[in-house]
């Protein structure tokens, strides 16, 4: 646990827990019902096995179960100019009632939204405050200029957002009602670069290389990457809820829209590290597991994970999963979608990888007679 804040607030919240489990299940109850979902959150996240699966069927048969994981803090430099920030805080302050509305409305959002929309602006503000300038009104483009010239990683759409609601404009467009103005149409992906992938045997062998050389749990959280196509967020934050056992006794899991059967070894290898967790899980009430997540107990680190284990290639292994699905035949969009989670345009681009495009029909009669005249055997 990073933060001595945070701790100090883990450490409350379990001591108060401890004293409700001293008296009966109500006040339990009770302590859960009065906790804001970021504290269910942490309680969850950093309880041990036993305590965790108690605290999640609790919290499911409460009238609000939400559960949030606690906003990343924002950090603005002590050293900058005072109107720096006050513009950064102004804009913070913005981004956090954004925030609230789009949850309240039934949105997802990571915890770290406002942490990561902030990060752009502080850059510039770092940056402007070592060039000597001391307020927001004053930059000008050639000030946003050689600021990109050193950030070329930077956004500008982050930055114009930013200095929108300097202006008092709306930082965020309007999307409802027809749009003003002709759009910017169809993007046209020829132009596009093709996206690199390893070839399906070339994927077998990075894996096998994982197998041998990392724990159970490291492997099969890279295995969902490099085999379903999940992305590695989603892969490490699966909960319980979405891993069951069929009729035939074998697991099945949930990695987007449908159910997926897995393979003996992976299911065998996968029901220890559950069991181990939540020894219930087979008889539990799957809206109770929902809270319940595995990989964060044996991998801490999802970033040192993805440098260390996938080599900071994730981006690259899932378009290669989903690309050796291609391979494989399975060909339909609307099945990739919902067994993989892939998004159209990711599709669209690995289709350009496959030697013929396989969504468009010709008549047969026009295609024997496009044959013809390439070899020259039609004369008109």
């Amino acid at each position: 646990m990073v933060g001595e804040d945070k701790r100090r607030t883990y450490l409350s919240l379990l001591r108060r827990t401890g004293e409700a489990f001293l008296e009966d299940g109500g006040a339990v109850d009770a302590l859960l019902a009065n906790l804001a979902p970021e504290e269910r959150s942490l309680l969850l996240r950093y309880s041990a096995a036993a305590l965790r699966a108690d605290l999640a069927t609790r919290i499911a048969g409460l009238p609000d179960p939400a559960v949030r994981q606690m906003p990343r803090d924002v950090i603005i430099p002590d050293d900058l100019p005072q109107p720096l920030v006050e513009g950064l805080q102004s804009f913070e302050k913005r981004l956090q009632s954004r925030f609230r509305t789009l949850l309240e409305r039934g949105h997802t959002r990571s915890p770290a939204y406002v942490a990561t929309a902030m990060r752009v602006p502080i850059r510039l503000a770092v940056f402007l405050a070592k060039s000597g300038i001391e307020r927001w009104d004053v930059v000008r483009k050639r000030d946003l200029v050689a600021f990109f010239r050193e950030n070329p990683a930077a956004h500008r759409q982050a930055v114009q957002r930013f200095l929108q609601s300097l202006e008092a404009h709306r930082p965020f467009r309007e999307r409802r009602g027809r749009p003003v103005g002709g759009g910017r149409g169809m993007r046209d992906t020829r132009r596009q670069p093709v996206p690199t992938v390893l070839r399906p045997a070339e994927l077998k062998q990075f894996l096998a290389d994982v197998r041998e050389r990392y724990s159970d749990p490291e492997y099969l959280l890279a295995w969902m990457v490099c085999r379903l196509g999940m992305i590695a967020k989603k892969a490490y934050e699966i909960s319980l809820d979405r891993i069951r056992q069929n009729g035939k006794g074998q697991l099945v899991i949930r990695p987007a829209l449908a159910w997926i059967e897995l393979p003996s070894r992976i299911g065998n290898m996968l029901r220890g590290l559950v069991e181990e967790v939540e020894p219930r899980w087979a008889d539990a009430d799957p809206d109770s597991l929902c809270h319940i997540t595995l990989f964060d107990k044996y991998i801490p680190n999802l970033d040192q994970f993805s440098s260390i284990v996938l080599q900071c290639r994730t981006r690259m292994l899932r378009a290669s999963a989903i690309f050796a699905a291609m391979l494989d035949g399975h060909l339909d969009r609307v099945t990739l979608r919902q067994t993989m989670g892939v998004s159209m345009p990711t599709i669209i681009k690995l289709e350009r990888l496959l030697s013929v495009d396989m969504h468009r029909k010709l008549d047969p009669d026009f295609v024997q007679a496009r044959n013809a005249r390439i070899r020259g055997d039609a004369d008109d």
